[in-house]
């Protein structure tokens, strides 16, 4: 039996809002911020439903599964 805790993404996202101090709500905005550009966008992704996709904006490539964001990285 592995005795290690697993720490879940949860709690690290709740630290660096809580403890740390990052305004979580603010990266989200950045996040949907090519989203809020197009409509062509939202054509799109409503065509798409299912399939995963990439949408790049000016800093980084934002990784759309559906309707939800699931990784981004840098341009």
């Amino acid at each position: 039996m592995n005795n290690r805790i697993h720490i879940t993404d949860h709690a690290v996202v709740r630290y660096l809002e809580r403890i740390e101090g990052v305004d979580v709500h603010a990266i989200r905005r950045k996040l949907e911020l090519p989203f809020r550009r197009s409509r062509l966008l939202e054509s799109a992704a409503e065509q798409l439903q299912g399939a995963e996709y990439k949408v790049k904006s000016d800093r980084m490539v934002l990784v759309v599964n559906g309707n939800k964001v699931v990784t981004c990285y840098p341009k």
